[in-house]
């Protein structure tokens, strides 16, 4: 599996390593973000829905329930990554939900395009 990309140093410091770390004063800019994922993936785990729903499931049972949910967490922040790269849409989500959710940001142009993908 491909690692994240690093920061160059420009902008986010130099990063060392790949992990969403635990500890704030190892990677003191991406903390805060630690968390909001978290928060996302307990959501995702509520709402029993989706592929990186059943994957939680499958590695909390080998697994402490927290270190899955990091786990989930790495796995969102990397689909998150190679979506935006490829200029994609989530393929979990069907094209009703996506259409329906284009429609509410008022995005008209990337409605016509969901639906007929």
């Amino acid at each position: 599996m491909r690692s994240l990309p690093r920061a160059n140093g420009l902008f986010f410091g130099a990063a060392t390593s790949d992990r969403i770390s635990v500890y704030p004063e190892q990677r003191p800019l991406f903390h805060p973000i630690r968390g909001i994922v978290l928060e996302g993936v307990w959501a995702l785990v509520k709402s029993g829905k989706g592929p990186l729903c059943e994957k939680y499931e499958a590695l909390s049972g080998r697994m402490n329930k927290r270190k899955s949910a990091v786990a989930i967490a790495r796995k969102m922040v990397s689909l998150a990554w190679l979506l935006m790269k490829r200029r994609e849409y989530y393929r979990g989500m069907n094209s009703e939900a996506l259409g329906k959710k284009l429609r509410y940001y008022k995005i008209e142009k990337l409605v016509e395009e969901a639906v007929s993908a």
